[in-house]
């Protein structure tokens, strides 16, 4: 929750060498632990020599069959699903996407496979099935290949996220909606927000009614309705200040409507408000930090005030170029 990766990193090395070698679940777990801090730590070239340490994932020795009689009546990998999906991902953190997403299809594949092979867990499986198609929706979009994204989403919401009696993950929907918002296709973002409105008419749940507005907002954004927009936002910041999204929206309406003052503003006081979330989070600090080099003549000296702010809860895995000094 710190992100003090390196001191989890290190544990997990501590912890591997002291472990009972026979006690494989802890090892493979703590295996995961050391390389998931790794590339938090944008160490992916060791994490990837870590990773070859292991060897072939689906080698005989990482089956419950091989140690029979450690496992006995327990059958698959010993390998944590989590452990494959970092597995899956990390190329694409060494400039091969390519790689990434073939190893994500062969994991989504794998998934389908144990639904039918694992009837007890067919649920989980299919759950985990859908996270992958969403690893690989993400990886699709940082390609920029947002077409293919936004048809891997559409599949995502047909068959998983929609439930028996039609009714739609309000989430799903949502990501889906700024997709085509970020494609440029409105009417397609139209229609799927006024279909969570129309199945979410009867629900009084906080959250529900604040994403439904979030979603107008970011209509009307999109339209250049920055003041209809900012209504929105408002009042959604009136009931829940500490919604970063909200409020790092709010403050890009403030600046189109030319108001930098009252950006710089919402944005200070989020950073205060909330130092170990708002506080270290590279996009809002690099607005407030951009917005600072807008409106003021000293912007280096307040600039640096921000680093020195950050610098009491900040991570090991802060990028500071955020803060814009060089």
């Amino acid at each position: 929750m710190n992100n003090m990766w390196r001191s989890v990193a290190r544990y997990a090395r501590q912890r591997l060498v002291q472990i009972d070698p026979l006690d494989l679940d802890t090892i493979l777990h703590l295996w995961y632990i050391r390389l998931l801090a790794l590339t938090k730590l944008g160490l992916h070239q060791l994490a990837s020599a870590e990773f070859e340490k292991l060897g072939d994932l689906n080698r005989p020795e990482f089956t419950a069959e091989y140690h029979s009689q450690l496992y006995p009546g327990r059958t698959g990998t010993l390998i944590p699903f989590e452990l494959w999906v970092l597995w899956a991902c990390l190329p694409a953190w060494l400039k091969y996407p390519l790689m990434s997403l073939e190893r994500i299809t062969m994991l989504a594949v794998f998934c389908k496979k144990m639904q039918f092979k694992d009837k007890e867990k067919a649920t989980m499986w299919k759950k985990r099935e859908m996270q992958v198609y969403l690893v690989l929706s993400t990886q699709l979009m940082e390609m920029n290949d947002f077409s293919t994204a936004a048809s891997t989403m559409e599949m995502v919401l047909n068959n998983f996220a929609t439930s028996e009696d039609g009714k739609q993950n309000i989430d799903i929907l949502s990501g889906l909606g700024r997709l085509y918002l970020q494609l440029g296709d409105y009417f397609s973002a139209e229609k799927l927000y006024k279909r969570i409105e129309d199945q979410e008419s009867q629900d009084n749940d906080p959250s529900v009614k604040e994403a439904i507005l979030t979603n107008k907002a970011f209509l009307f954004m999109a339209d250049g309705e920055w003041s209809q927009a900012k209504r929105l936002l408002q009042q959604v910041y009136d009931a829940n200040a500490d919604n970063l999204l909200v409020v790092n929206n709010l403050a890009v309406c403030e600046v189109y409507l030319g108001q930098l003052s009252n950006a710089i503003d919402l944005l200070e006081r989020l950073t205060k408000d909330n130092p170990t979330s708002a506080g270290t989070c590279e996009t809002v600090l690099m607005n407030l930090c951009t917005l600072y080099e807008l409106r003021y003549d000293s912007a280096v000296e307040m600039k640096i005030g921000v680093l020195k702010q950050v610098a009491r809860w900040v991570g090991d895995s802060f990028h500071a170029e955020c803060i814009k000094l060089q």
